[in-house]
């Protein structure tokens, strides 16, 4: 969760998003239906987003709902918020009827492990619901973002009631049509996931019991203590250090070859990306090499000699490079999603009015670059695979039943699919490399199953929703 922290602006209470010197009040933070209508809004005065704006929120939400409703609450950083409802006891009237899940957009920012049990299509309840109400409400007020910041105080609050009125009514003429649209979209969705099971070994029992073992395994961590392979964990840390270093350091000797190669052609702007980008690679570099120095020192004698004797293995050497590589595509892949994300919602609500056709471009040729960089990224993951596969034929490894881990789909890896392998732990580049591994792991049915078998249910969950709604809607 501390990781999940830092990933996050929103999680980070000191970053300041406006400044108080010229705004009595910041923002807004707004609660939401499912249907994307409005229920309450916060006035934002603090200069961060604070975790009171939430639990105020909430709170007043909760008051109004029967006693015996049982609330799924979706936000970008919901395992923060509830984090701090179970540790510190906040809404505790309220707590034991909270359900908590990230919105699913964002959960490509998160842990893996967080998403285990905050993810909205691996957590019960949820149906297909996916928590971007307040994204697609933030859309539809943008344009007012140049009046507000120059009115008044009472002028400001009467404009935005005026405008979340008119998104109410205009909501509340569609429903029909949203209704329409989830069941067809969640019909499509489970006929095509019950076609995926009817293709595997496995019923939804058995998938179901590897499922919880996955969680379970995934999640139990053993009690920090005295152990006898501390010293080989600093040392898997320190190649690991060194792998990341070698490839940050190639990235930089890159950037600096094309920027003497095409400095005097680049527009400022991309000049200026590309100098900031080689000045970070620089800094990152030196901040791991300072991490590599100090942890090295702290070994002693004995291990020392045996990260040196470890350092001429080919499948060692590899593997610590594999491990780099694969960690810094899936940060590559995490940016990209986020910023192909942005592309498409300028172009999808066009709310980027004043920009040119060639600004657009420009953003396009961006995200295409970073796809290719991405693409070669994988490319050089997969040599090295490939090494791995032929010293574990040759028995030129340092353990025996050594697993090699498993190549990258450069196609498949731009869907984003949030049950992509690249998120996930592999057993050949972990620390469980040897015996009997889990059928979760290595089972090509079972893996594929497990995310069939959620999004079924989750369809099952929507469905019986649906014909609630649709119920209340005729009624009312």
């Amino acid at each position: 969760l501390d990781e999940c922290e830092k990933s996050f602006i929103a999680a980070q209470e000191g970053i300041t998003k406006a400044s108080k010197n010229y705004y009595s009040d910041t923002g807004l933070m707004a609660i939401l239906c499912r249907h994307d209508r409005v229920l309450w809004v916060a006035n934002m005065t603090s200069a961060g987003e604070k975790q009171f704006y939430a639990l105020a929120l909430l709170n007043r939400v909760m008051r109004d709902l029967p006693l015996d409703w049982h609330v799924g609450v979706l936000y970008d950083i919901a395992c923060q918020l509830s984090r701090s409802i179970e540790k510190f006891g906040y809404l505790e009237q309220f707590a034991s009827r909270l359900s908590f899940a990230v919105s699913v957009f964002h959960a490509y920012g998160h842990q893996w492990i967080c998403q285990l049990v905050y993810h909205p299509r691996k957590r019960s309840g949820f149906g297909l619901t996916d928590g971007e109400g307040c994204e697609r409400f933030w859309s539809a007020i943008r344009r007012l973002i140049a009046v507000l910041r120059v009115c008044g105080y009472f002028r400001r609050l009467f404009m935005l009631d005026r405008q979340f009125d008119f998104l109410d009514q205009e909501g509340m003429k569609k429903l029909g049509k949203w209704l329409a649209r989830r069941w067809r979209e969640c019909m499509k969705r489970m006929h095509s996931t019950h076609e995926t099971l009817k293709g595997l070994r496995y019923d939804e029992a058995m998938l179901d019991g590897e499922w919880k073992d996955q969680v379970r395994s995934q999640l139990v961590k053993p009690k920090p203590g005295q152990s006898k392979a501390a010293g080989d964990k600093a040392i898997n840390d320190i190649l690991l250090d060194i792998g990341r270093a070698q490839e940050a350091a190639k990235l930089v000797k890159r950037a600096e070859t094309k920027l003497r190669k095409t400095a005097h052609s680049m527009r400022p702007s991309d000049l200026q990306a590309l100098t900031d980008s080689i000045d970070s690679g620089k800094r990152e570099v030196k901040t791991i090499k300072a991490r590599i120095k100090t942890a090295s020192g702290a070994l002693g004698t004995e291990s020392t000699r045996q990260l040196q004797a470890m350092r001429g293995d080919d499948y060692v050497c590899a593997r610590v490079n594999a491990r780099a590589l694969r960690a810094n595509i899936r940060e590559a892949v995490r940016a990209h999603k986020f910023e192909r994300e942005r592309l498409e919602r300028a172009y999808r609500r066009q709310v980027m009015r004043t920009l040119k056709h060639k600004d657009h471009a420009q953003t396009r040729d961006l995200v295409h670059r970073k796809q290719k960089t991405i693409s070669s990224m994988v490319t050089r993951y997969n040599a090295l695979v490939k090494k791995m596969e032929v010293l574990v034929k040759q028995g030129r490894v340092p353990k025996r039943r050594t697993q090699a881990p498993r190549r990258l789909d450069a196609k498949q890896l731009f869907k984003l699919d949030v049950d992509d392998e690249i998120w996930q732990e592999d057993p050949g580049l972990g620390p469980q490399d040897e015996g009997n591994l889990p059928r979760w792991q290595v089972d090509r049915d079972v893996r594929i199953g497990i995310p069939a078998m959620l999004e079924v249910r989750r369809c099952r969950e929507e469905l019986e929703r649906l014909n609630a709604e649709a119920r209340s809607l005729v009624h009312w």
